[in-house]
């Protein structure tokens, strides 16, 4: 057999998804990132989700904490659920 290799081909968006993991949510024009925590932490007040505001060092291949930000589950999927596309005229 020879050393044949298949390359599947993937996008750039797919490829930095796999390497950052399940909590990654890019930017779509900048090197910043969302990176939630995969667990919650529920409290009286609620659930709470940690979220880190993160950049990609491109010179050092290194990606650096901005700030982190504790929000509640509940309040973040409301605002998500209330976001409308706009609609474009020509």
């Amino acid at each position: 057999m020879g050393n044949k290799v298949i390359r599947i081909p993937i996008s750039y968006d797919q490829r930095k998804k796999n390497e950052k993991g399940p909590g990654y949510v890019p930017c779509q024009i900048s090197g910043r990132y969302l990176y939630f925590d995969m667990e919650s932490c529920i409290l009286k007040g609620g659930e709470f989700i940690s979220v880190n505001v993160m950049t990609s060092d491109t010179n050092k291949d290194k990606d650096r904490l901005l700030t982190r930000i504790i929000v509640k589950k509940k309040d973040l999927l409301g605002v998500l659920n209330n976001v409308r596309p706009r609609e474009f005229t020509e």
